[in-house]
């Protein structure tokens, strides 16, 4: 025989079939555990104020992480949230009303969840405060619990595209060895690295001037990896040409290598 569990019991809470059948595939696991909680420390009104360090503590994660499912459960019009303060105007933890499943809906600009009930919330809905929000609401990172892997495409940056035309140009270059993405990599590295532009097109012009470094150079990598060395070899050359004292280029060439090849 075994006994099955008491609802008059005060042991037991009730969370709402039609959340998880709908809401809490969208919201996943956690958004699941953190209604619960709100749902385990709600009284006959319906209201709660648990601070978030004790949710996050009860369900182990992070109060960021509590923060931002609660956030979600206000826009789905899932709970209601009043902030309070205390006589000396300091706050004091929310005050949290799980509403009537009459209430809830789907945030503007959003789909509802597969299975869910609700309606459509208005854009003016006084639950809604973070448009931004919404367009997360369809990212498996709310599922996961996980930051999403994908990556926002970045600006080009127009001095990019400025160094890789001028190592065309100068070398008489149709197509630089390498894929686009391989060079304007390294074009950013180079970047990075010797922070001007003028500079590594004076670099590139004494390459052009240089015979060996001319018939190598076909790709922006090359133009990295070979940076110091073009400098060098130049000054080297400018050495021989006048007849001036070897030690001076040496150390010219020394100090050079060493601010840049880090």
């Amino acid at each position: 025989m075994f006994k099955v569990r008491d609802k008059r019991n005060k042991k037991w809470f009730i969370v709402d079939n039609e959340y998880l059948n709908g809401y809490g595939r969208t919201l996943g696991p956690i958004g699941i555990a953190v209604y619960v909680a709100l749902c385990r420390w709600a009284n006959e009104d319906q209201q709660c104020w648990p601070s978030r360090k004790k949710i996050a503590e009860e369900i182990g994660i992070s109060e960021k992480t509590v923060k931002k499912y609660l956030r979600l459960l206000k826009e789905y019009n899932i709970i209601a949230v009043e902030q309070r303060k205390d006589e000396q105007n300091k706050f004091k933890t929310n005050v949290y009303f799980l509403l009537d499943k009459s209430e809830w809906g789907k945030p503007w600009g959003t789909k509802l969840p597969t299975g869910a009930v609700g309606k459509q919330l208005p854009p003016n809905n006084t639950n809604i405060t973070n448009n931004l929000l919404f367009n997360k609401l369809n990212n498996k990172s709310l599922v996961t619990g996980k930051a999403s892997a994908s990556k926002q495409k970045k600006t080009p940056k127009p001095e990019i595209d400025e160094i890789i035309n001028y190592l065309k140009s100068t070398l008489d270059l149709k197509e630089l060895d390498g894929s686009r993405k391989l060079n304007r990599r390294y074009a950013n590295l180079l970047l990075r690295k010797f922070k001007s532009v003028e500079l590594i097109k004076k670099v590139v012009k004494l390459a052009a001037a240089d015979r060996f470094h001319r018939a190598n150079l076909t790709s922006v990598k090359y133009l990295y990896y070979n940076f110091v060395k073009i400098v060098q070899s130049y000054r080297a050359k400018q050495q021989k040409e006048k007849g001036e004292d070897m030690d001076y280029w040496e150390k010219k060439a020394q100090q050079f290598k060493q601010k840049y090849e880090r």
